[in-house]
């Protein structure tokens, strides 16, 4: 009798252990259609992405807490017999948060425009599609070129006790490293 309890709680720990990997896969950013282009010797970066909050995260965001992604973009140039090296590296941020006197969300894009809207997911949509980001200068290739870009939830602006939380995987919202080999003329 005792026996079969054991095995009946371990069952049921099991489930449940499964249960939770499922809930903290939702918990992503997808990247894709990762785009580079050149306009008078300025780069601009496009891409979109798909941010999958949980229902934990839409009630955090619900009561007044802003959630900011910073977004690391990279062009690094490789080298067949010597170190990689870093032509353009370039740091940004987006964020959603909600404003509760005028009860709407306000969006800032990573291109710093900000707009307000009544319900989430259309703010989430408006900073979700990233166009003609400003990277910096482009540089000439010499080699092969590599670009790189990361998303991730940026948990310093995060209020204090939640910072503090660290093994919570709710706060851990990132995307894999999209990388893309740029084409050259050489």
């Amino acid at each position: 009798m005792r026996f079969s309890r054991k095995i009946k709680l371990a069952i049921i720990l099991l489930v449940s252990a499964g249960l939770n990997t499922s809930v903290i896969a939702e918990n992503k950013i997808l990247v894709s259609l990762l785009d580079i282009h050149q306009v008078k010797n300025i780069a601009y970066v496009s891409f979109n992405q798909r941010i999958d909050l949980t229902p934990e995260l839409f009630g955090a965001l619900e009561k007044g807490i802003p959630l900011q992604f910073n977004v690391n973009f990279q062009i690094i140039e490789h080298n067949k017999f010597w170190l990689d090296q870093i032509v353009l590296m370039k740091k940004g941020t987006y964020q959603i948060k909600y404003k509760n006197l005028i009860q709407q969300y306000e969006a800032i894009n990573i291109n710093g425009d900000k707009k307000y809207f009544s319900e989430i997911k259309d703010g989430i949509n408006f900073i979700e599609n990233v166009k003609e980001w400003n990277v910096g200068i482009a540089v000439e290739p010499i080699g092969n070129l590599v670009m790189s870009l990361k998303v991730k939830l940026d948990k310093s602006s995060l209020p204090k006790p939640i910072q503090l939380n660290i093994g919570d995987d709710i706060w851990k919202l990132q995307s894999d490293s999209i990388v893309n080999i740029i084409e050259t003329g050489n």
